[in-house]
């Protein structure tokens, strides 16, 4: 009995000498490491690699504390600890650690720094992908056991762009890749908001995601900040899969919503369709606002007649009922807004994105006009009517106040205003102002049309109603909230006031200069002038300008102007001598 003692004491002391060789041949094996790694991480993936320390985690695993990753001498990664879980065959063989050595990744208190460069590209190394010629694996499968999991515990991101930069905060983030099927999986969780997010190559590629109370706030960081995605969330599942090479197919269903003050706002959209690299090739589905649904359908057509067709069919579309879904959080100026009015028929319309540049539309059906019965404590339009004061405050904090009326010395009443002015500030401005009741259907799709043909914003499409609107009543900020006030707020102008008083008031208070108001003054200070004194040149310059009104323009400008708008304002001449005005200058 005393033997078999002795042997298991003699057998303990070799297995504890045992493990505390091993530990100490691994802990100095990756202290020879840690260096090589640093310089592998730096030679392939150009990352600069500090910590606090590396160590040996039990059982198969090396734990990083103070975990510090830079690319081009930015920070992008930091990790409190950092576990990554390895086949300490590789180790040991080959003394060294490849791209296929790693199993796992468990880390805490993450924070990702992302910074989009102005050329569009993102700072930050590409995503290490297994070769096979990978010094670990010489003359191996390099696919063989490569799944990777990745867990995070406190994930905090810095997401920046030319437009801002904004924090998002999550409290957990579980990932799986797979070199050998060629897939990966992402599960994202941070409070309500939950992303799963899952891509594949066999036997389709193929992306599908699901969000569960997903903000959209990251979207402000892409795009100008007319829609107010940092009080949106997005819930629902979309699939993208390949159904030939370059051809894709797409489903999405789900809803778009507000919380808080917001959480009237619930919008439904399900829409299918197929694209290209190159763009949308056709997409249909259904967008329901409140119970208030629209069926909707997109495509593009190739060869010689290149261009884009839509239709949307409205079935009973109440603007009531849809309005009443809007939160006034989104209409703050207009939190008694009530209105009538529906349509009941299909939208056509079709853009012409090649020569020769051809716009139409049609609406077939029944309707019955948008009519405004109320918006707000603070918007009396009647009292437009009558001389009234124009408070506001500019873009540098200073309050400005107008008096519109007779009392006023550069009052000009509509009928002492040039006929030619008249003329000029249409041509450029609102060519259809006596036709329409406050919106240019044409001029709006004309206006995305070429939005569409450039690529980008090049063109608006608001007329001088719109303009008065914003100018009487709402902040310059250029929002979806603003937008859609301005909607209403004109429709409502134009129901109480003739085209001869939204004419005059706009050309008694719009701004034509740092510090100039009104067509009085604007003529003083450019051409020492009263109004009814100036040219027709001298007209189309001050209507040329009603767009950019800081341009730092000086006196006298008309010999100073540069080619492009020296052609503008002969441009707008000609236009004005077709032009002919109604009788009394009254709507037909």
């Amino acid at each position: 009995m005393k033997r078999i003692r002795i042997v298991l004491t003699v057998g303990l002391l070799l297995s504890l000498a045992a493990v505390v060789a091993a530990y100490v041949m691994i802990q100095r094996e990756i202290e020879r490491l840690k260096p090589r790694l640093a310089e592998y991480a730096s030679l392939r993936y150009g990352l600069d690699i500090r910590m606090d320390d590396l160590g040996y985690a039990f059982p198969d695993g090396l734990r990083a504390t103070g975990l510090r990753v830079s690319f081009l001498g930015k920070p992008t990664l930091e990790a409190a600890t950092a576990t990554f879980r390895i086949r300490l065959s590789d180790l040991f063989r080959n003394r060294s650690l490849g791209t296929r050595s790693l199993r796992s990744v468990d880390a805490e208190a993450v924070k990702v720094s992302l910074e989009r460069s102005a050329a569009g590209g993102w700072l930050f190394p590409a995503p290490p992908y297994p070769s096979g010629k990978d010094a670990s694996t010489a003359g191996e499968n390099v696919f063989e056991r490569s799944r990777v999991l990745f867990s995070i515990r406190g994930l905090d991101i810095h997401l920046a762009t030319q437009r801002g930069a904004i924090h998002r905060k999550y409290d957990r983030l579980e990932a799986l890749y797979d070199p050998s099927q060629r897939s990966a999986e992402l599960n994202l969780r941070g409070g309500e908001e939950k992303l799963k997010i899952a891509l594949g190559t066999e036997p389709e590629r193929r992306v599908d995601v699901e969000a569960d109370a997903v903000s959209l706030e990251p979207l402000l960081l892409f795009t100008s900040p007319v829609i107010p995605f940092d009080r949106l969330y997005l819930g629902g599942k979309s699939t993208v899969r390949e159904i030939s090479p370059g051809r894709y197919a797409f489903a999405v269903s789900g809803r778009l919503f507000g919380k808080g003050s917001d959480g009237s706002l619930k919008v439904r959209v399900n829409m299918e369709g197929l694209g290209t690299h190159d763009g949308l090739e056709e997409a249909r589905g259904e967008m329901d606002l409140g119970g208030e649904s629209m069926l909707f359908f997109a495509s593009s057509t190739g060869g010689k007649r290149r261009g884009i067709q839509a239709d949307a069919t409205f079935r009973n579309f109440s603007f009531e009922r849809a309005v009443a879904c809007v939160p006034t959080s989104f209409r703050p100026n207009l939190s008694d807004l009530k209105v009538t009015g529906y349509l009941n028929g299909v939208f056509t319309t079709s853009i012409a994105t090649a020569p020769p540049y051809r716009t139409s539309y049609r609406f077939t059906g029944e309707s019955e006009r948008l009519r405004v019965l109320a918006l707000g404590p603070g918007i009396r339009i009647s009292a437009l009517k009558a001389p009234f004061r124009h408070t506001f405050r500019t873009e540098q904090g200073k309050t400005v106040s107008i008096w519109v009326g007779p009392d006023n010395p550069d009052f000009v009443p509509y009928g002492e205003i040039p006929p030619a002015m008249i003329k000029a500030a249409l041509s450029a401005e609102d060519g259809g102002f006596f036709r329409h009741r406050g919106f240019s259907i044409q001029q709006f799709i004309e206006a995305l049309a070429d939005n569409i043909r450039a690529g980008r914003v090049v063109r608006g499409a608001s007329t001088i109603t719109m303009q008065l609107a914003k100018n009487l009543y709402l902040p310059k900020a250029r929002t979806l909230g603003r937008k859609f006030e301005e909607l209403f707020i004109t429709v409502a102008l134009e129901q109480e006031l003739s085209k001869r008083r939204i004419l005059e008031i706009y050309m008694n208070i719009i701004e034509w200069g740092d510090g100039i108001y009104g067509l009085v003054p604007a003529s003083r200070y450019y051409f020492r002038k009263h109004p009814s004194e100036l040219t027709d040149e001298e007209c189309a310059f001050l209507a040329s300008i009603i767009a950019r009104p800081r341009h730092r323009w000086r006196p006298d400008p008309l010999d100073s102007l540069g080619a492009g708008w020296r052609q503008y304002v002969d441009l707008l001449v000609r236009k004005m001598e077709e032009k002919q005005l109604p009788e009394e200058r009254e709507p037909q």
